[in-house]
């Protein structure tokens, strides 16, 4: 958290998403509350860099349409380098994402999923 999300006094906690990597919520001091991404991908991160390009780039086109859903927008890291992730010392990437409000869609709304996913 201390790389992207305001503030200085961080908590996290578990969460009941993520597959293949392993996602935590980030309490900030200020109130606000992000998503961390610790990505589990064989430290492959051109993928992660990838992954945040295709975000950046569809972001602004979902945002100026109504398609019924958001993009997920990682942070900047405060270091002003223009980053969206971090390399830990373990090798692994970390990103710090902007908490998009509602509940997973688990299998419960496949078919909405499947919809999105359409468009």
């Amino acid at each position: 958290c201390e790389l992207f999300a305001p503030g200085s006094s961080f908590a996290l906690s578990p969460t009941s998403g993520g597959v293949n990597n392993h996602v935590r919520y980030c309490d900030c001091d200020d109130g606000s509350r992000f998503v961390v991404r610790l990505y589990n991908n064989g430290q492959n991160t051109n993928r992660v860099a990838f992954e945040h390009a295709v975000l950046t780039a569809v972001g602004p086109h979902v945002l100026g349409n109504d398609y019924g859903f958001v993009v997920p927008k990682a942070l900047k890291a405060k270091s002003g380098n223009g980053s969206t992730f971090a390399i830990l010392p373990s090798g692994d990437a970390a990103s710090v994402f902007a908490l998009i409000p509602g509940a997973l869609p688990k299998t419960k709304f496949a078919e909405a999923v499947g919809e999105a996913t359409a468009e």
